[in-house]
This record gives C-alpha cells, sequence and structure tokens, in this order.
C-alpha cells in the first residue's frame, strides 16, 4: 500500500500541531514548537498573516493545512504560501469522514489532529483551548457551528489516551 503524502512528512516523526487560539500568546512554547522535527499549522495561522509573538507561536512552519473550500481567506494567496511553507496541503488528506466524529461541524484542528495520528506522527498540540479564548486570526468568530464542548472531551477522553499531548 502507497503511504500517504502526509504519513511521508510526518510518519514517526515528532510533531508540533499549533491551534489558533489566542491564549496561546501568553505562554513561552515558542522555541518547544520549534524544537519539534515538524510545526503544523492551519487556516489562516500562516506566516502570510504575520503570527505574532514568535516566544509564545514558535518561528517555523513545516506544514500548513487548509481547507481550502471553506479557508477564503487564503484561497487567493496559496502561491505565496507555497514560497513561504515547504508543504501546503489541502482537506484531502484528512483520511476519514467528517461522520466518523461525535460532533455536528467537526473543526479543522481536530480533524488535523486525528490525521497526522493516523498517518504516524508523534503529536504535540499546543494553542487548542476549545474557544475559552478567541482565536488568534477572528476574535469575533462566535457562531461558527461546532461544538467546542464535545470537541475538548473528544480531544482529552479519546485522543489524549491515543498519546495527543496537549499544551495550553
Amino acid at each position: 500500500m502507497e503511504k500517504s503524502v502526509l504519513a511521508e512528512l510526518v510518519g514517526g516523526k515528532r510533531v508540533a500541531v499549533i491551534g489558533n487560539a489566542a491564549s496561546l500568546a501568553n505562554t513561552k512554547y515558542g522555541a518547544d514548537i520549534d524544537a519539534h522535527d515538524v510545526v503544523m499549522r492551519m487556516n489562516r495561522a500562516a506566516p502570510l498573516f504575520n503570527l505574532p509573538n514568535p516566544e509564545a507561536y514558535g518561528a517555523r512552519t513545516d506544514i500548513l493545512m487548509i481547507k481550502f473550500d471553506r479557508s477564503t481567506a487564503v484561497r487567493g494567496h496559496t502561491d505565496r504560501l507555497r514560497q513561504q511553507v515547504p508543504h501546503v496541503l489541502d482537506g484531502t488528506h484528512f483520511n476519514y469522514t467528517v461522520d466518523q466524529l461525535p460532533m455536528r461541524i467537526p473543526t479543522t484542528g481536530i480533524r488535523v489532529l486525528i490525521a497526522v495520528l493516523d498517518a504516524g506522527g508523534i503529536v504535540s498540540a499546543y494553542g487548542y483551548d476549545w474557544k475559552s479564548t478567541p482565536t488568534i486570526t477572528n476574535d469575533k468568530e462566535t457562531g461558527c457551528g461546532h461544538d467546542f464542548a464535545s470537541e475538548k472531551e473528544y480531544c482529552l477522553n479519546i485522543l489524549r489516551p491515543r498519546g495527543i499531548v496537549f499544551y495550553w
């Protein structure tokens, strides 16, 4: 069986998956994030959008996972992103269906965590606070339809036992 592109990039490697929670700004995780083999960000949290505070968020981005059909803010900037980030992947790398998850509208964040785990990555997740604080890219997003309480429960009770370490 042929390995997926994502498995080639993250399989057996220590992967920092960076969520978009504003609460990450109050940390000093940047050096820890950048020390991973692979640093992965998603959607609008790209170098293109001038990530704040490298001491907190880190400075590297090796993979940017974008759900192109929903992320209109980055859709027109693909060429520029590819110049700044070695690998820009879209939602086709999520190797399962949304129907397999118990929450109504899963976020890109939980989809990325599952995809990296399934691809053999050793995952550390930073900046996931399940909307306790706004996101760094959209402080007004409230009626997005995501069920953050269910996602938090799933992450802590299902994904953490699979090996993900959460830092928030």
